[in-house]
């Protein structure tokens, strides 16, 4: 059943509209408050009883009052409020005319160097007979030790390591990267030595051989030039270095024959040494007798490259360098280790150390004048 839809018309509602038209504007921003500040603001006075505090991790700095605040804040009041602090707000760098010192983070107090100082001393450090042409760690280890401290040490220090003519014809493969490392043995110093032959070397002076002995803790090295290479020489030069630090445990040796001989043993076997030999097929029980040959030799290469018939004359040199260098296994020097203090170099009092200015120079005044 169809149902008739009648069409109903449309009828057009009209609304009145009662808002005004508002002009259009271009470009139209909003400003501001910078631009277009407030009249009508003021800002409270602070209460008396309040007052701007500093804090710092474990102290507070000087405390400032509302009548501290003025037109010169915070530059003068800040600097002249600090400077006159007597609540021991600790300083990190003092000025002790004419030098400027630094308390470094392991308590040492270092001089801060600048301009062609900071070249000369890492010259005296890297390339002098006390230096050794060591890396950039050991070289920079070095200046901390003797008391010096600049910003861009550590990038200078890289970039004398890698022009230095010597370090770079010299440099080879880690002996780090090319056998297994050796066990930590748990003894005591002068327990364990290594003894060993570097040579021949160019005759100079009757001498042609190095004898090498070396400390397996605090690694610490013995050498002496030698005209031969027989049993009588080494016994010799066991007696002295028994009589100066003493008589070790173990004695490690190769299989040389002036190490192995019934008068060595009958020697060592009078001191109650133990004498142990190491074998071809297991150089790792003399290693560190020959990590300290190859050092020695390398540092004489460098320092003696213009001459090498004088090696016998900078063996010593060479000696203290290896002795003060930093070894990362024991964290720190052979003559720390031993001795329980840091090796003074001559730079030290050239420069104007921090220690050297107490010890060797007490009234710096007159000094000053003078």
């Amino acid at each position: 059943m169809a149902a008739d839809v009648e069409e109903i018309p449309k009828q057009e509602e009209e609304v009145e509209d009662n808002f005004e038209e508002l002009p259009t504007e271009e470009n139209l921003r909003i400003k501001t408050s910078i631009q277009d500040p407030p009249t009508d603001l003021k800002m409270k006075p602070l209460p008396k009883h309040l007052g701007y505090a500093f804090q710092e991790k474990y102290s507070l700095l000087p405390e400032l009052r509302d009548e501290d605040i003025d037109d010169n804040f915070p530059d003068e009041t800040l600097m002249n409020s600090l400077l006159n602090d007597e609540g021991g707000t600790p300083w990190h760098y003092f000025w002790d005319d004419p030098y400027l010192f630094k308390m470094c983070p392991d308590g040492m107090i270092r001089r801060c160097i600048y301009g062609f100082e900071t070249q000369k001393i890492l010259d005296e450090c890297h390339h002098d007979p006390t230096g050794g042409h060591y890396g950039p760690f050991t070289t920079t280890k070095k200046v901390f030790d003797v008391g010096f401290y600049w910003q861009t040490i550590f990038k200078e220090v890289h970039t004398l390591v890698q022009n230095c003519d010597a370090c770079q014809r010299s440099s080879s493969l880690s002996r780090k990267n090319e056998m297994p490392q050796n066990s930590i043995q748990v003894s005591e110093i002068i327990d364990i030595l290594g003894i060993d032959f570097i040579g021949p070397f160019p005759k100079f002076h009757k001498s042609k051989y190095i004898l090498v002995a070396i400390d397996y803790v605090p690694k610490w090295a013995k050498a002496e030039a030698l005209p031969m290479n027989d049993t009588r020489v080494v016994i010799n030069y066991l007696t002295k270095l028994f009589s100066r630090f003493g008589i070790p445990k173990v004695l490690i040796s190769d299989r040389g024959t002036h190490f192995c001989n019934k008068q060595m043993d009958k020697v060592l076997k009078r001191f109650g040494v133990y004498h142990p030999f190491s074998i071809a097929y297991h150089p790792q029980t003399s290693g560190q007798v020959e990590n300290t040959n190859r050092a020695l030799k390398r540092i004489l290469e460098k320092t003696v490259k213009d001459n090498p018939s004088v090696w016998s004359w900078k063996l010593d040199d060479a000696l203290w360098a290896f002795r003060a260098a930093y070894k990362t296994s024991i964290g720190t020097t052979p003559y720390r280790l031993l001795y329980g203090k840091t090796c003074h170099l001559p730079f030290e009092i050239k420069y104007r150390a921090y220690w050297a200015l107490r010890s060797c120079n007490p009234d710096r005044k007159i000094t000053r004048e003078k």
